[in-house]
């Protein structure tokens, strides 16, 4: 009986120890990332314009000239938001 108390664990660990040698064996998981690569903008910007201050020189008198020049410079913001626009559509950034 005593035999048996101390041959019965040892038979025990021996078969817990021989289970750990047997591992698996790595597995190779393959994993595919999306990456960004950048790509042409196919924005397309509309040639200059001719803009109504061009004119303003020869104007009759001072108050057409004035208000052709302040129209000419909402012409040039307007165009210039638009470049704007199209700039960060393309995924570029616009320096102040």
């Amino acid at each position: 009986m005593k035999i048996l108390l101390v041959a019965g664990p040892a038979f025990v660990l021996a078969g817990c120890v021989a289970s750990r040698a047997s591992e698996p064996a790595p597995r190779i998981v393959r994993v595919e990332v999306p990456v960004r690569v950048p790509a042409k903008c196919a924005v397309r910007v509309s040639p200059r314009p001719r803009y109504a201050d061009e004119d303003a020189v020869t104007a009759p008198d001072i108050f057409r000239q004035v208000r052709a020049l302040t129209m000419g410079i909402a012409q040039r913001k307007a165009r210039e938001q638009a470049l704007e626009n199209a700039i960060t559509s393309c995924g570029g950034t616009v320096a102040r």
